[in-house]
């Protein structure tokens, strides 16, 4: 189906091109189609292009399942992360949107499994963008229901208080950076957690309980 510019589609032959895998393998913004051993690779235009790459935390390592959103002067487009297509292709894990003459994003919105959002301003467009589940929560904020960190910043120790009428049993800790790098893992056998060794910055928290259910809370490592 070949995009005619004004909101409509028509079916168009493509002698020697047969269905299969899609995904920008040579990164230059525009997607490619990888059938067995043959590549077909578009060929650039003058047009725009913006791509989303995840590291989800809470939510699976591939963000499989996140809804990402943009908005700008072209309205809003939607992608969702999939695993498969069909019985035979996988796709690039990847979002890719075509901005066509579009010079901006207003706003990028990644909906995560988890239910987490993250929300990020004015990404830069023609470039790869990265989003780690949970970067964007503010470090005070209401992350999740179940549990704050105090103090925050911390120093040497963050004491993990349950909110009130929360019955789950924590048992598991994991400290990640920003980037989604796991920083500390140890059970989670008092409440209190030392962190004298992380290097000054904010990192994200994930409890897990005892059926590995996960939830998190931003803090700042003086």
């Amino acid at each position: 189906m070949f995009n005619q510019g004004d909101n409509q589609f028509s079916p168009t032959s493509y002698p020697a091109i047969s269905v299969g895998a899609i995904g920008d393998l040579n990164n230059d913004g525009f997607l490619d189609i990888l059938n067995n051993n043959i590549i077909r690779y578009a060929i650039p235009n003058g047009n725009n292009w913006f791509k989303v790459i995840l590291q989800g935390i809470q939510s699976n390592t591939n963000g499989i399942g996140a809804r990402i959103e943009i908005y700008g002067a072209f309205g809003k487009q939607i992608r969702d992360i999939r695993s498969g297509e069909g019985f035979e292709f996988m796709s690039s894990l990847n979002a890719h949107f075509g901005l066509g003459q579009a010079t901006a994003i207003d706003q990028l919105v990644v909906k995560w499994p988890s239910g987490i959002v993250d929300t990020y301003l004015n990404p830069e467009i023609n470039a790869a963008f990265r989003v780690t589940e949970g970067t964007t929560l503010a470090v005070n904020g209401n992350s999740n229901s179940i549990f704050s960190v105090l103090p925050n910043p911390a120093r040497q120790f963050i004491t993990i208080n349950l909110k009130s009428g929360s019955t789950e049993k924590l048992t598991s800790a994991q400290i990640f950076d920003l980037s989604g790098r796991l920083i500390m893992e140890t059970p989670l056998t008092s409440s209190k957690i030392n962190v004298e060794s992380l290097q000054s910055g904010t990192y994200l928290l994930l409890l897990q309980n005892e059926k590995g259910k996960g939830y998190t809370q931003k803090f700042i490592k003086e």
